[in-house]
This record gives structure tokens, sequence and C-alpha cells, in this order.
């Protein structure tokens, strides 16, 4: 299935888009790759590789902490954002996250699930009159670092976002 017949059926589903919902079982195979169809819906717009193509994955014990991020819109590279991310563990390998953007103080709150290396959120956002939904996978290159893609509902476009770990902190 194509990437954007994926995500269209995504966000169309009557599954609630609860973040159990995969086309096919959720498992670190299927999660991969949604991820390498992510990357290459990026490249494919913006011919721009931000992580190393290799094979290696590294086994991250957890995620939980507070990050700083940077990304930039799918509708191109000069449209930057940066913030704070808190990433909490609930039971197993299931991840809340929460998003606080560093322009228009906006939040944006997700859930998710750890598979080695891949941190996959499905994630929702609202302004004044309407309610986004999206997914971000993210990659961990190391115990502390993540680079990912996320694409919403709707614009069907990926854009891009790095975390960097700056406190495990008391969560």
């Amino acid at each position: 299935m194509n990437l954007l017949k994926w995500f269209i059926n995504f966000f169309t589903s009557t599954n609630n888009k609860n973040i159990d919902f995969w086309d096919g079982d959720t498992s670190i195979a299927n999660i991969k790759a949604r991820f390498i169809l992510l990357q290459q819906g990026y490249l494919d717009m913006h011919a721009t590789q931000h992580i190393k193509q290799d094979n290696d994955s590294i086994i991250v014990e957890t995620v939980q902490g507070y990050y700083s991020f940077n990304g930039h819109n799918s509708w191109g590279t000069d449209s930057s954002y940066t913030g704070s991310l808190k990433i909490e563990h609930l039971i197993d390998n299931k991840y809340t996250c929460t998003w606080e953007m560093g322009i228009g103080n906006q939040t944006q709150k997700g859930n998710g699930f750890l598979f080695e290396d891949l941190l996959c959120i499905n994630f929702t956002y609202k302004d004044l009159d309407n309610l986004f939904n999206g997914i971000v996978i993210y990659k961990f290159i190391n115990q502390t670092e993540a680079k990912g893609f996320w694409i919403e509902e709707g614009i069907y476009e990926v854009g891009f976002e790095e975390i960097s770990l700056k406190n495990k902190g008391f969560i």
C-alpha cells in the first residue's frame, strides 16, 4: 500500500484513530516499514537526508524525560520551529508525549509506543476552530537523540523533527 493511501486509510478509519490501529500487526517490522515510507516521502519532497542510511539499530531502554526539539513544517525547510517535549512512560512499551511549541505557545499531545529504536506517536492539537491529527516516528540514533518524520491528516506531506534529551527528570 503506498504512503498516501495508508495515511488516508489511517485517518479515515472507523477505528477511532487509537494508538493500536495499523494496517497490519503492530510490530517492529511494520513500524520500520512506515518509518522508511515517511523518510522516502520526505526525501522526495525536500531532497535533504537527515538520517544516515544503515541497517544498524540500537535498543533504547527508556525514552522518558524532557527533550528540546527543532524541526520544520512539511511545506518548507525555512518554516522552522523549536520547543520542549516531555515523554512519559505509561506501561510496557507505551508512552505519552506533550510538545510545547516555542512560538505561539501551542501544545500538542500524543500517545504511542517504543519498539527497539523507534518511537511511534499519534498526536493531536487544536487551533481556534479545528482539531488536527498526525503521526510522528522518531528513530533514536543514540540513547539521547532522535530524528523523525511526521505527517498530518489532510496535508499528506512529510515534516522533519529532531529531539535531544535535556533531563531524565522526575516524571
